[in-house]
């Protein structure tokens, strides 16, 4: 048999050979880089939307906390200006306030049989509300239309109401609200009585009791008795039924002082005297200067004391120095932050990193969907791409179970430098973002220990989809021919 011969073989020089090497190394290295880089990517994503919804949330309690003051004294003088709502005697009950029932006790003369029949008739109420939040909205809709399940209670004591009631409820093949029709009968006969019993009582002793404390002020306003607290004032509060502690009392005076403050800083700067002398120092029309004005421009010390000078001055005002001023703009300026962080939500306290709105657990469970994807595809281009190299690792007697070991720890470490990358920019972009929109508030509120946990599951969470998302492909490229894997492009 005579030798075959290769004809026109090209014979590479040292110098060709490097520079071949070299072109290799790099296009491999690109090729891993821009893999690290989606990797990043797709970590950052997910890490950034739980950074920002547990800032962003935290930062609103926190803001909504720091307000509770302020709610505390206007709900305060409500109270001692009309008797609560049955309502809100219902709901107070219901949820067991200790110093709501203490002062209900008081006003209705209740005794300790009476206020377990009350708690036991709420309860019951609470059951025929819930059931309401339990049936289809057509069939809702059908029951009490636009209205309330609390009105439906009291309109349910008309017997042809709840005829109708219970023909509408056989119509749409919907159980009874108690179970059958005699407790609901007892619930609407005899426990909303009840209710509606008990809270006249308690509203009658209020009404006596506010009576008492406006006897007692003999025309002074509740901000002035807040305002002095003092221990006077807290007596009277307790002998007319009215539980509040030290800690809250103290708390009540010092914002119905700066609100008193505020109140005559604001008729001062109605005088035309005063306003002409403060509308040349602001530089500002007289028609602009208001009391909010006034807030904005007090930023400095100087200016502070140039408008206690013109207070002094022009009214004789002592109290208002410039301490107080600056005092008074810093916490305007905190409020207006606090309520701008706030806006129109009602914030509850997080007992975990998941414990957040409904739509930031769907924003994170989107964004974790985009990682798992994003990753995949990554990785499985990046296994596919290298099919010849996995032929010629075959060729030289590499057997399938190494390939598909060494691909997943190649892939693992993509997977940790593309964390770290990804869960560093997350929190990055996550502070920036918070610090935009809420300011210093953002960086009160960060949760250290969250988010040191966040980033520990974010890192984690991309290494092992990286591993997961190259082992199915290393898997099929291993357990092919070293030919037929030759022929892929």
């Amino acid at each position: 048999m005579k030798p075959i011969v290769v004809k026109d073989q090209v014979k590479l020089g040292p110098g060709r050979a490097f520079t071949l090497s070299l072109s290799g190394m790099y296009y491999r290295i690109t090729r891993s880089a821009i893999t690290v880089l989606i990797l990043a990517l797709a970590v950052a994503f997910l890490s950034y939307v739980l950074f920002y919804g547990i800032i962003a949330h935290d930062t609103k309690y926190l803001a909504y906390d720091q307000l509770k003051d302020s709610r505390m004294l206007g709900e305060w003088v409500s109270r001692l200006s009309t008797a609560d709502p049955q309502q809100v005697i219902y709901t107070n009950v219901l949820h067991g306030d200790e110093r709501r029932l203490a002062e209900y006790r008081s006003w209705g003369r209740l005794t300790e049989q009476e206020t377990h029949t009350l708690k036991h008739a709420c309860a019951r109420l609470a059951q025929f509300y819930s059931y309401f939040d339990n049936i289809p909205r057509s069939a809702r809709a059908v029951l009490i239309a636009d209205g309330d399940p609390k009105a439906l209670a009291r309109q349910l004591v008309d017997t042809k109401r709840f005829e109708t009631f219970e023909n509408l409820l056989k119509e749409l093949k919907l159980a009874q609200p108690m179970g059958n029709r005699e407790e609901l009968r007892a619930v609407i006969g005899t426990d909303y009585a009840l209710v509606q019993d008990f809270a006249s009582r308690i509203q009658l002793g209020q009404r006596l009791a506010i009576a008492r404390i406006e006897s007692a002020l003999a025309g002074s306003s509740l901000y002035d008795a807040f305002g002095g607290a003092t221990q006077g004032f807290k007596e009277l509060l307790h002998q007319s039924g009215f539980e509040v502690s030290d800690a809250a009392l103290e708390r009540l005076s010092g914002q119905a002082r700066i609100d008193s403050d505020m109140k005559r800083l604001a008729a001062f700067l109605e005088e035309p005297n005063l306003r002409s002398h403060a509308a040349r120092r602001m530089a500002i029309k007289q028609s602009d200067v208001n009391l909010v004005r006034a807030m904005e421009w007090l930023t400095r010390k100087r200016r502070a004391e140039h408008l206690a000078a013109i207070l002094h001055s022009e009214a004789g005002e002592q109290t208002l120095d410039a301490v107080r001023l600056l005092t008074l703009a810093k916490g305007y300026a905190r409020n207006v932050a606090l309520q701008k962080a706030v806006g129109d939500e009602v914030p509850f306290r997080r007992t975990g990193i998941f414990s957040l709105p409904p739509r930031t657990l769907w924003l994170i469970l989107v964004s974790f969907l985009v990682c798992v994807v994003g990753i995949s595809n990554t990785m499985l281009m990046s296994v596919t791409d290298r099919f010849t190299e996995i032929a010629t690792m075959k060729c030289l007697g590499a057997m399938d179970g190494f390939i598909m070991v060494l691909f997943v720890f190649e892939a693992m470490m993509q997977g940790v430098a593309g964390s770290v990358v990804g869960v560093v920019l997350g929190i990055v972009l996550s502070l920036v973002r918070s610090g935009m929109g809420f300011g210093v508030l953002a960086f009160e509120a960060l949760p250290y220990g969250d988010i040191a946990l966040i980033g520990m599951l974010s890192f984690v969470t991309g290494i092992v989809i990286a591993a997961l998302a190259a082992t199915w492909p290393s898997w099929a490229a291993a357990r092919l021919a070293p030919m037929e894997a030759m022929r892929v492009e």
